[in-house]
C-alpha cells in the first residue's frame, strides 16, 4: 500500500536544446526537507551525479547533440501535494552534450518509475531530452542507450542515499509510493511543447 504522505521534495533537471529551446524533467523524494541546507544539501547532492566526470555524466551527456546541454538542478521543498513551495534551491550545472547525431529538439526518451502497487495512481515519468540519440533501421533506439539511460535515471532517484526515498506523489489520492524499479523502452517519445519556440528557416510553396 502508499506508505508516504505527501510532504517532498521536487527535483529538476533542466538545460538547453540548441540555442532556441529549453528541457526540464524531474523527480520527487519523500518527506519536506524542513530548512533551507537540508534542500540545498538535496540539489547538490544530485547536482555532483551530472557535473563530475564518470558514468552518469556520460551518459546524460551522451543523450544530446552539442549544441545541447544540462544546465541546472533546481529543488523545491513541499509540506504537502497542494500548498506552494516553501523553499527553493538551485545549482548551475555543466553536462554539455556530446553526441554528433542531431535530431529535432522534442525528442526525448521516456522513464517509466515503478512502484510495487498497481496503479494509474503510482506511476510516474521522466522525459529524457534525447536530440542526440541515434536510431537503427527501424526507428528504434539502440539496447545500450536504454540501459544508460535506465542507470542514470537510478543514480538520479538514489543520489541522495538510502534513507531519502525516491517517490511517486499522487495528488489525486493524497499519498506518495516508493519507485522500486525503473523501466526504459526503446521506442522514441516527444514532447511537443520543446518545439514551439523553433522557427522554421525556410518553406517550400509550389503552385498547382
Amino acid at each position: 500500500m502508499p506508505g508516504f504522505t505527501t510532504a517532498h521534495a521536487h527535483i529538476v533537471l533542466s538545460g538547453n536544446s540548441g540555442t532556441s529551446e529549453v528541457w526540464a524533467t524531474g523527480f520527487d523524494l519523500a518527506g519536506d526537507p524542513g530548512n533551507q541546507a537540508t534542500l540545498d544539501a538535496m540539489v547538490a547532492a544530485v547536482a555532483a551525479l551530472v557535473t563530475t566526470s564518470g558514468t552518469y555524466h556520460a551518459a546524460l551527456a551522451g543523450l544530446m547533440g552539442t549544441t545541447s546541454g544540462c544546465t541546472a538542478v533546481t529543488g523545491y521543498a513541499y509540506a504537502d501535494a497542494t500548498s506552494p513551495a516553501e523553499l527553493v534551491s538551485e545549482l548551475p550545472v555543466t553536462c554539455v552534450g556530446t553526441s554528433t547525431t542531431y535530431s529535432p529538439y522534442q525528442t526525448c526518451i521516456v522513464a517509466s518509475l515503478r512502484t510495487a502497487v498497481p496503479s494509474r495512481r503510482t506511476r510516474g515519468r521522466m522525459y529524457m531530452p534525447a536530440n542526440g540519440v541515434k536510431t537503427n533501421v527501424t526507428g528504434l533506439v539502440d539496447t545500450t542507450a536504454a540501459d544508460n539511460i535506465s542507470a542514470l535515471v537510478k543514480g538520479l532517484l538514489t543520489a541522495n542515499g538510502p534513507d531519502i526515498k525516491p517517490v511517486v506523489i499522487s495528488r489525486a489520492g493524497m499519498y506518495g509510493t516508493e519507485i522500486t524499479a525503473v523501466s526504459v523502452d526503446v521506442k522514441p517519445d516527444v514532447q511537443r511543447r520543446r518545439a514551439n519556440k523553433l522557427a522554421s528557416t525556410y518553406t517550400s510553396f509550389v503552385s498547382l
